[in-house]
């Protein structure tokens, strides 16, 4: 039991008390039902997770759409979003015109992410 020196205290006491019984009165009331909410938290605790994993995988797409990887520096770029194919043309183009890597196309297009 802890020491009471205020009245402040004391109203904290009684409210942490209050709590607790509150909560030993809920466990014995929902002891009969413990399986029907044992079920309900599992339930929820998975789809929770089946949620998570969906919009992870989706980020994932969605991030490995953004990356190019140019084999002639061994390094990926990120873009700004998905190219579309006449982009990829345009980039080809570039690269080809001015000998650059497809960092500096990318840059020069504009679609590079800072």
């Amino acid at each position: 039991m802890a020491t009471i020196s205020s009245f402040e205290d004391f109203k904290k006491e009684v409210k942490k008390r209050d709590i607790v019984n509150k909560a030993k009165a809920f466990a014995r009331s929902a002891y009969e039902r413990r399986y029907e909410i044992a079920g309900g938290i599992l339930t929820a605790v998975m789809a929770v997770k089946t949620i998570n994993n969906v919009v992870e995988s989706a980020n994932n797409r969605r991030e490995q759409d953004c990356r190019i990887y140019d084999r002639s520096e061994g390094h990926y770029w990120r873009t700004k979003r998905k190219l579309s194919n006449s982009e990829y043309l345009e980039m080809e183009e570039i690269r080809n015109l001015y000998g650059c890597s497809k960092g500096e196309a990318l840059n020069r297009m504009g679609l590079l992410k800072k």
